[in-house]
């Protein structure tokens, strides 16, 4: 009886050692905790993501009566959809008109490139012009500070159809009622009658 008992004992001890050999290359040695400190915590054996780095240089610069905005306002192809990564620059002149009260009107430039004809391009920057207004009214700006001015395809800044020549443009346009420069407040585009009727369409 004590032969076979103990014949039992080193068949289990035997068993045992396999079944650890076995299990080597599984996921139960890669996270484990070590016997000699049953308080320690598990190997972590996997990359953190990284954290978002803060937005550099996150401000207007001003080019004589033009604000630029460290990012690009971007839309949806051929559309008037503003992308939500160009919110952050919005947010900007709103703070921007929130702070200066005396800026009694700003002038809001849509351009585009010249893929499409020129009744298209004309309407596409309308519409952009609006949808920027819009954005601005929504989040606070009273929409007669702004004038919504499509200028289509013919102010390019690149050779035509380059993606540089849709852009938002914004301009001080009057201080305190009168007109920045004696330069008209709609800077020579086809600006939007009734914005704020429009904007509430």
């Amino acid at each position: 009886m004590k032969v076979n008992t103990l014949f039992l004992s080193i068949s289990l001890v035997f068993c045992s050692s396999i079944s650890v050999m076995g299990q080597s290359n599984s996921t139960i040695n890669i996270n484990s905790v070590s016997s000699s400190n049953p308080n320690s915590k598990p190997s972590v054996f996997y990359k953190p993501a990284p954290k978002k780095q803060p937005i550099k240089n996150n401000k207007i610069t001003m080019n004589g009566n033009e604000l630029i905005t460290p990012y690009i306002i971007n839309f949806n192809t051929n559309g008037s959809i503003i992308s939500s990564n160009s919110y952050s620059s919005l947010t900007l002149i709103r703070d921007y008109l929130n702070k200066k009260k005396n800026i009694s009107l700003m002038r809001i430039e849509a351009h585009v490139s010249s893929e499409n004809d020129d009744i298209k391009n004309q309407d596409l920057s309308s519409q952009r012009a609006i949808a920027v207004a819009r954005w601005l009214v929504g989040n606070g700006v009273d929409c007669k500070r702004l004038i919504a001015v499509g200028f289509g395809s013919v102010n390019p800044v690149a050779s035509d159809n380059s993606s540089a020549n849709n852009r938002i443009s914004f301009f001080n346009a009057s201080i305190k009622g009168k007109n920045i420069s004696g330069i008209p407040v709609d800077g020579g585009g086809i600006s939007i009658k009734d914005l704020c009727n429009e904007i509430n369409k």
